[in-house]
């Protein structure tokens, strides 16, 4: 499936097998790397080349011992196009002079005006994930929509440290390594 605007944000949906609508389900959304942008609706969860170890994880998820327990949302981020239109080598920039980038606009209507609406999903239950481009990415999101998520995970990305308060009723869980080459932490 996908939403347009002038842009199309493709995205996974995955309910669990014996999807309930009687029952409050989480959420899980996944936000990609760099790498698996495009508009194949294929990448974001199985990962290109340089990313297949994070999505064999991913997938365990979506298939393995927790399919029924999680509605997963994995969009994929139009080729040419950021989560946080702004360079992510120094790891960091200005979230207030930072304007939400058009793909991320697209995921936040997804969320509130499709997911929400439309599927039985316990809203003190939406959890967050990112990899690299995508750790900017549910950062960003979270910081702009505080509240939205109950914990988030950033994984090899950056943020604006200077506005982690915005994250106080947000877990965060941040993972980095100084062998980093392509986001500086």
């Amino acid at each position: 499936a996908s939403i347009s605007s002038t842009v199309t944000l493709p995205y996974r949906l995955y309910l669990p097998t014996n999807y309930d609508s009687s029952k409050k389900y989480p959420v899980l959304v996944f936000m990609h790397g760099a790498g698996e942008r495009g508009n194949n609706n294929i990448y974001q969860v199985t990962g290109s080349n340089h990313m297949q170890s994070t999505h064999i994880l991913l997938n365990r998820i979506i298939l393995g011992e927790y399919a029924d327990d999680f509605i997963v949302v994995a969009p994929q981020c139009p080729e040419g196009m950021r989560w946080v239109e702004s360079d992510w080598t120094p790891g960091k920039y200005n979230l207030k002079s930072t304007a939400t980038s058009t793909p991320t606009k697209l995921l936040t209507s997804l969320l509130y005006n499709d997911i929400f609406e439309n599927y039985s999903v316990d809203l003190g239950r939406v959890y967050g994930a990112g990899l690299s481009m995508g750790g900017f990415g549910i950062t960003d999101l979270a910081m702009r929509e505080p509240g939205l998520f109950a914990a988030i995970v950033n994984c090899a990305g950056g943020a604006d440290a200077s506005q982690y308060e915005l994250l106080n009723s947000t877990a965060l869980r941040v993972y980095h390594s100084t062998s980093d080459t392509t986001v500086n932490n």
